[in-house]
């Protein structure tokens, strides 16, 4: 048998008498509920970060016993209307970016009500400004180790430390080193010519952002001469031909 309790905070006490075949009825028992009030509260972003880049952003709530809800910016809910409860929900923040204040009001299903809880997440859909700077731009095959730092490049909302990176020492597509927070990178390139180098710095919230630095990788001459004559003595002078050193990136000697 099912009974639909009264609704309020205070014990439901229910009563029941009960008539066997031949009309005989037994005492009467009761027993007393205790409405439990609404437990947690807790709501968040699904993917459990604080930071995102899209005004529609999807909330988990945790809410034992909650019936209706009311979720806003606005700590008053003005306006705002009751709607059937949900631990999963679609909600969309106001356009100006910058941190969101949330709050969530919830009446169970003894009409006793709970809240307001609040939650804040930032709307950041500025791109990290990158700035690199590679030392030396000028270097050795396979002896100049490059060092590419990135310790100025900051973000509007997300903190220098969360902003993570990673680097394509060719620019072909494919990179070269995983997702980092770190700011310094080294590198040795083992072949010479006109070298460009991509960073990609990527925020919180998802908003990326590339940079660009060409490299100038050369290789060591090879030195070779010739001596004339090949003996003598003090007197002697020694004319010396380097007509036979070449340098493998075909520069000038």
């Amino acid at each position: 048998m099912q009974v639909i309790l009264s609704t309020g905070s205070n014990p439901k006490t229910v009563y029941a008498k009960i008539k066997n075949d031949f009309e005989v009825e037994t005492p009467a028992l009761s027993v007393t509920v205790f409405p439990i009030p609404i437990s947690n509260g807790l709501f968040q972003p699904e993917d459990n970060t604080s930071f995102t880049n899209n005004r529609k952003v999807i909330l988990k709530i945790q809410a034992d016993g909650a019936k209706l809800m009311q979720l806003a910016e606005d700590s008053l809910f003005t306006n705002m209307v009751w709607q059937p409860f949900n631990k999963i929900i679609q909600f969309q923040l106001s356009p100006l970016e910058g941190t969101k204040n949330l709050f969530l009001r919830l009446i169970s299903d003894f009409e006793m009500s709970a809240g307001p809880f609040q939650t804040s997440v930032v709307l950041d859909q500025s791109p990290p400004l990158v700035k690199m700077e590679v030392i030396p731009a000028l270097g050795i095959r396979d002896e100049t180790e490059f060092y590419v730092q990135l310790s100025k490049t900051s973000d509007r909302f997300c903190p220098a430390e969360k902003l993570k990176s990673r680097i394509d020492w060719e620019n072909d597509g494919v990179f070269d080193t995983d997702w980092s927070f770190k700011k310094e990178y080294y590198h040795k390139y083992s072949i010479s010519g006109r070298r460009n180098l991509k960073v990609i710095v990527e925020d919180e919230a998802g908003n990326a952002a590339e940079a660009f630095q060409e490299i100038f990788v050369n290789a060591q001459p090879e030195a070779r001469f010739l001596a004339t004559p090949k003996s003598g003595d003090v007197s002697t002078t020694v004319a010396f031909n380097a007509a036979s050193a070449s340098d493998p990136d075909g520069h000038q000697i």
